[in-house]
């Protein structure tokens, strides 16, 4: 789920393969093809919606494939990305970089914004399932299978595992 400047709701509807636009009462405004079986959305500075398919497992850009789908704040489609095997969470930093957290996997991918969105693969715990960043940037990965949490205080510098025990992170 996620809320776009408009106060517009938006919603991943995994089993209806498709991506819900509802207003702030609730009302459905559009639903919107996204992708194969669409688990996480994120909405960027420019209203743009990002939607990760967990798909079929295979990572590629046709339909039915792990995926993360770009559309436009009306619902068009921008662009449809590989980020890896089973895109499971996804976040945006502040310079507009789409941060995907891949369950198949068991790494994450940034989808550098440019032109054609480039993307680097960093590899974290086991079952990566959320991704959030940090307002200093930091990126944070809660990785399920491994009861880890994984930071990324700069790329550079490579992640750091920290364990958790129970449904709380640290």
């Amino acid at each position: 789920i996620a809320i776009d400047s408009s106060d517009n709701v938006w919603v991943a509807n995994w089993y209806s393969n498709n991506v819900m636009e509802l207003s702030s009462s609730g009302a459905v405004i559009h639903t919107y093809t996204a992708g194969t079986y669409p688990h996480a959305i994120a909405i960027d500075s420019l209203d743009n919606v990002w939607v990760a398919n967990w798909g079929n497992g295979t990572p590629g850009t046709a339909l039915g494939d792990s995926n993360v789908t770009e559309l436009s704040s009306s619902g068009a489609l921008i662009g449809t990305y590989v980020a890896g095997s089973i895109p499971y969470a996804i976040a945006i930093d502040s310079s507009g970089n789409v941060w995907v957290a891949n369950y198949g996997s068991n790494d994450i991918t940034e989808l550098v914004k440019s032109s054609s969105y480039a993307a680097t693969t960093y590899v974290v715990g086991s079952y990566p399932e959320a991704i959030a960043i940090d307002p200093k940037g930091n990126v944070w990965v809660a990785n399920s299978g491994s009861n880890t949490v994984t930071e990324f205080p700069g790329i550079t510098t490579g992640p750091q595992y920290f364990p958790y025990s129970g449904p709380q992170y640290p």
